[in-house]
């Protein structure tokens, strides 16, 4: 008893002073017990500054470990602190297993940094502030190797990023656990991805969330199910219940659900100074992919009522609108296509479009063929419109408003690009209608009553029917439209003018310092009976000011004579001519604008017997010559103030058969008059009337 008590007492000593050593060489016996791990499972590992902090704690500074078989990899972790103990055991209980085969030690592991490199594969794992919790059993063989097994592993993934050649994931969050209990199997976490990057630039996918287990063996099963899973595709918020890829097919399918897409915060329509839209809208895309294909089928895109896009002038006051929900709830409807990834998921060369079509503003649009080639970041298609409806759709804003009974068709070829998109060619027409009503602000220092007498601040409608559009559009911005309308009539009152087969090229955007000038050019338009025509006028939209030479071609005098109010003239013969015109806001003016005849006419003037009594000879003279006035020239200078006022100043030359044997007679006229004064007094008969018929229907409506 004795001998035993003795030898127990030896050993105790034994155990103290081996611990006790341990302590005091504990940098050396890390890095020999590190080594001894390393060669029995092919690995290298390199500690740099080891050191025993307390009785439960080792520090180092960096610890690499690089494995260089068929799976090489490189493993690095920073500044890091490994906190252990043994559960259910004392120090003293625990040195005692040294002479035992197994031992079970919970580690905690704190770094700054770790980096994990698998150079075969491309691909690199960052992540910072490491918090992880590790369970292993140590164990010796028979021969004094020691061996690590782990127990269990919770490390939550927090804000790291994952490489993979010119793929990059970032703020990667996710709750990794695995245990021996449940063969090593993670159960369902929250995986978030923050951002996705494809050779440095940002992809328009963030905040990616789905529940998934991350098991060691997910690659190898035969399905991958992702569950309760949302993003955002450029500021929309999209989800989807279940995600399944099936490994055999290679086949994943599940309906996208975009949620309150807020339209003003959309790239290219988020200009804070001028909204382009407003509004929001939603959808259901349901999405196939299988292997490079991801196929859409029967996509649905609705909009909120009041949502719509709009078009604003260069100060930002609305002019026109497109109401999105105004049809029907469905903007979109019957949305299909099928996009080909080109080149590996990592290395994209292009995403192809095919086979696009779809129902929208109740038209049809589609995309026959598409390509973005990913380096360049450019891509060019053509977007085909059928019947794309305009009723109720199209509001004009400000001094105007509309009816739009004209379905748009055409073609409109797109080119994307890094400055921007462009249209080239396009191409729109409809056989429709479409009336438009300019109703100026009132100006209460007016004279007259504008109810009865009519002035500038009348309304005026304007028709137009048969539309052709030619378009295009600079990646800079700049707009040119070729149009062409087989009818275009003005309506003022009774009064009402016809322009025939117009067209003319209208620029928007091309002075880049001043974008409220517009240009047309090549104005043509048939009017009474012979044609008018602008070879180029610039208009700014801002001051309402434009400087240009309105040229006149076979426009029959009779319907000039009309025009003035004039019942006792009658002529044939038309003329032609140029009249400088200057608009600047309500006033215009026209200097030495002057008219010829085309061809020999007549001009009968009709005197009563009152004009004759009082006029004086050579008046009584100038009736018998026009009585029946054989013209051979016709010349009129024309002069307009911007008061109104106006100079008509007329040469003649030609014969009266029935004046002084037919001799040759050679007349000068001046006509003076206010042009305004004179279009009061022929709208007054009209405006009396209808100011008479209103206030009828008022106390039939009371």
């Amino acid at each position: 008893m004795k001998w035993l008590i003795r030898t127990l007492l030896v050993l105790m000593l034994l155990l103290c002073t081996v611990a006790a050593g341990a302590w005091i060489a504990s940098p050396w016996l890390i890095q020999r017990a590190v080594s001894d791990v390393a060669r029995s499972s092919n690995l290298t590992i390199d500690i740099d500054s080891p050191g025993i902090e307390s009785t439960g704690a080792l520090g180092f500074k960096n610890l690499t470990i690089t494995q260089t078989n068929n799976t090489p990899y490189t493993l690095k972790i920073e500044r890091g602190h490994i906190h252990w103990h043994t559960p259910g055991r004392s120090l003293v209980s625990a040195i005692s297993t040294i002479f035992n085969d197994t031992l079970k030690v919970d580690l905690s592991i704190e770094a700054s940094s770790i980096a994990l490199h698998l150079p075969h594969q491309d691909l690199t794992y960052n992540d910072s502030s490491i918090q992880s919790n590790v369970s292993i059993r140590v164990s010796r063989s028979a021969k004094g190797q020691w061996f690590l097994s782990p127990e269990a592993l919770t490390y939550p993934i927090q804000q790291a990023s994952l490489r993979k050649s010119t793929l990059q994931l970032e703020q990667i969050d996710y709750p990794l656990s695995l245990t021996m209990d449940t063969n090593r199997q993670q159960p369902t976490g929250q995986l978030r991805i923050g951002s996705v990057a494809s050779s440095g630039s940002k992809a328009p996918i963030r905040n990616f969330t789905a529940s998934i287990a991350l098991n060691p063996d997910i690659l190898s099963s035969g399905k991958i199910t992702l569950t309760d899973c949302s993003l955002d595709i450029f500021e929309w918020k999209a989800s989807t219940p279940i995600i399944t890829y099936d490994r055999e097919t290679k086949k994943t399918a599940f309906t996208l659900e975009l949620q309150q897409i807020a339209l003003e915060e959309l790239p290219g329509l988020n200009d804070p100074k001028k909204p382009l839209a407003k509004g929001i809208a939603s959808g259901n895309i349901p999405v196939t992919i299988q292997d490079s294909v991801i196929s859409i089928h029967n996509a649905t895109i609705r909009s909120q009522p009041g949502s719509r896009f709009i078009y604003s002038s260069s100060e930002g006051d609305p002019l026109a609108e497109i109401n999105l929900s105004r049809r029907a709830p469905e903007t979109i409807s019957h949305l299909n296509a099928t996009i080909t990834l080109q080149g590996p998921l990592a290395s994209l060369e292009a995403i192809a479009l095919s086979d696009v079509s779809g129902t929208i503003l109740g038209g049809k649009i589609s995309i026959a063929t598409a390509r973005y080639d990913l380096s360049q970041k450019k891509s060019h298609f053509n977007v085909s419109l059928q019947n794309i409806a305009l009723r109720h759709v199209l509001e004009l804003k400000g001094d105007f408003s509309g009816s739009f009974n004209a379905a748009m068709s055409g073609n409109l070829p797109v080119e994307l690009s890094p400055e921007g998109f462009s249209i080239t060619n396009g191409r729109l027409s409809s056989a429709g209608t479409a009336d438009i009503t300019h109703t100026p602000k009132h100006d209460p220092q007016q004279a007259m009553d504008p109810e009865l007498f009519g002035t500038q601040n009348m309304a005026v409608n304007y028709n137009l029917s048969g539309m052709r559009l030619g378009i295009e559009r600079t990646t800079s911005g700049e707009f040119t439209m070729d149009f062409a309308i087989d009818k275009l009539v003005r309506r003022k009152g009774t009064d009402a003018k016809t322009l025939l087969n117009t067209e003319g090229t209208l620029g928007i955007g091309k002075d880049q310092k001043n974008p409220a000038i517009i240009s047309i050019d090549n104005f043509k338009a048939g009017f009474l009976g012979g044609s008018i025509g602008v070879e180029h006028v610039l208009y700014d939209m801002k001051d309402h000011r434009a400087d240009f030479i309105l040229a006149i071609e076979g426009i029959r005098i009779q319907d000039l004579i009309t025009l003035q109010g004039l019942t006792k003239v009658s002529t044939t013969g038309s003329v032609a001519g140029n009249l400088p015109i200057s608009i600047d806001g309500p006033l215009f003016e026209v200097r030495q604008g002057a008219m010829n005849a085309e061809q020999n006419g007549t001009i009968i003037y009709s005197a009563s017997e009152e004009e004759l009594l009082a006029a004086h000879q050579s008046l009584k003279t100038t009736y018998a010559a026009l009585s029946d006035f054989h013209y051979t020239e016709l010349k009129a200078a024309i002069n307009i103030e911007p008061d109104g006022s106006s100079l008509l100043q007329l040469q003649l030359k030609g014969y009266n058969p029935a004046f002084q044997n037919g001799r040759p007679v050679h007349l000068n006229l001046n006509v003076e008059q206010n042009l305004l004064d004179l279009l009061r007094s022929l709208t007054i008969s009209t405006n009396v009337e209808q100011a008479i018929s209103e206030k009828a229907l008022q106390r039939q409506a009371q």
